[in-house]
């Protein structure tokens, strides 16, 4: 599992997702996208899938085209440019986030920043805010495009590694497949019963194959399960070192298996 917390300002914003290893990859928190990936999202019974990630609450940013003022509510057109305009409601009442005077409502021409859940109704695509940003600085238009671009690439990565994951865990029942299978791949029930992820498992092959005094370095161990993100590579050699079943040699960064072959 990967989660990152959220942290916004008129200036910038940070990443905000969590990936959950599940058929489909359901970012829990607060995702960046454009208005064209939430058009183009698919109704799946309840839920919204783009690119097998379920979407849920989102952030865009775009330029108002139009506001509508009613007395429970604020109307907004935002037009980011890789779609039609999308409507996004701001509920006065139940939103203590929502603008206390008028002063500090959005105005047309202006760019915003809208943080929010996604809403289909008879198949028409909205987004009830729960915070207008007015954007006071134009690095934040591309600062949000790029975070696009990456929480797409970090969630359809760790969605790989969790399938790569789940390919280690029946890896066993195929060994008569080869007589050598990888390193990486090449693990049974005596990784099971350490109690070892299946992340964990694979590390411990890749390093245990290494026979060198001076043993494997974190480079090296990446390089071989390029599948598998290097945070949670990382993570699972802090975890074999801690729990003895790797040792560090020359440096922090080479690692030898206890029982290297």
């Amino acid at each position: 599992m990967v989660t990152k917390e959220v942290v916004t300002s008129t200036h910038k914003t940070r990443r905000v997702y969590k990936t959950l290893k599940e058929p489909k990859t359901r970012a829990q928190n607060v995702i960046p996208v454009t208005v064209a990936q939430v058009l183009a999202a698919q109704q799946n019974g309840d839920n919204l899938i783009w690119d097998e990630i379920e979407l849920h609450q989102v952030s865009i940013l775009g330029i108002v085209r139009s506001v509508n003022e009613n007395p429970t509510r604020l109307e907004y057109f935002i037009d980011d440019l890789t779609a039609r305009p999308l409507e996004v409601r701001q509920f006065v009442d139940a939103d203590e986030n929502a603008p206390e005077d008028k002063t500090d409502i959005a105005r047309e021409n202006q760019y915003v920043q809208v943080f929010g859940t996604i809403r289909d109704f008879q198949g028409k695509r909205s987004i009830n805010a729960f915070k207008i940003l007015q954007v006071a600085d134009a690095n934040t238009i591309t600062t949000h495009l790029l975070e696009v671009i990456h929480a797409h690439l970090a969630l359809k990565k760790a969605k790989i590694a969790s399938e790569a994951g789940s390919w280690a865990q029946t890896a066993e029942g195929y060994s008569n497949a080869t007589s050598n299978p990888p390193a990486a791949m090449s693990f049974g029930s005596n990784h099971m019963d350490q109690g070892l992820t299946p992340t964990q498992a694979q590390v411990h092959n890749v390093i245990r194959a290494c026979s060198e005094d001076q043993g494997m370095s974190v480079h090296t161990i990446t390089d071989n399960l390029r599948g598998i993100p290097q945070k949670a590579i990382r993570d699972a050699i802090e975890f074999l070192s801690a729990e003895g079943h790797i040792y560090s040699t020359v440096d922090d960064e080479h690692y030898r298996s206890t029982d290297s072959v």
